[in-house]
């Protein structure tokens, strides 16, 4: 299940905090910014990351904008990256996606974690 909430999906330009339930797996939110977006907040994402590298907050570093699983492959956890491995994350690709995830065990905490990692995301497009 998934909500886009706030969303803007043009042709060329995305800005997406995504909320998914993935049956099975987990839960997470996700900031996607593409095109117009990612030009406008890539400069300040990055600021943000080499001060705080936050626990729990995740860099998309595959060439797909499309994939949500947590492997290496596809994501990378902030807090064990440098300045250098950020700054080559950010400009990979034509999208940023920055994201946290909450294990079903951890069902409980649904709101709180959904309310935290939406104040921490919404920071980097202010």
């Amino acid at each position: 299940m998934v909500l886009d909430f706030p969303a803007v999906f043009e042709r060329d330009d995305i800005l997406a905090f995504r909320t998914m339930f993935w049956w099975g797996n987990f839960f997470s939110i996700t900031l996607h910014l593409q095109g117009k977006y990612k030009e406008q907040y890539q400069h300040s994402i990055e600021q943000h990351l080499h001060r705080n590298k936050p626990a729990g907050l995740y860099l998309s570093c595959n060439d797909s904008a499309w994939e949500y699983h947590y492997g290496e492959d596809n994501y990378r956890a902030i807090e064990t990256l440098d300045k250098t491995d950020i700054s080559s994350l950010l400009n990979k690709n034509e999208f940023i996606k920055l994201s946290a995830k909450l294990e079903l065990a951890d069902y409980a905490q649904l709101q709180g974690f959904m309310r935290e990692w939406f104040g921490v995301l919404v920071r980097y497009v202010k």
